[in-house]
């Protein structure tokens, strides 16, 4: 998979995370559900 596009869409799920809510548990549901979505697109 294009690395470019995971960290570009990573870094865009972090900068949308509110900074009240910046728990592991959020990060690691985010990163996650980026990588099923992912993961669809490209295999």
């Amino acid at each position: 998979m294009p690395h470019g596009t995971e960290i570009a869409l990573l870094g865009h799920a972090f900068i949308q995370l509110p900074q009240a809510t910046h728990s592991f548990a959020k990060i690691f549901a985010y990163f996650f559900f980026l990588l099923d979505i992912i993961t669809s697109l490209y295999y």
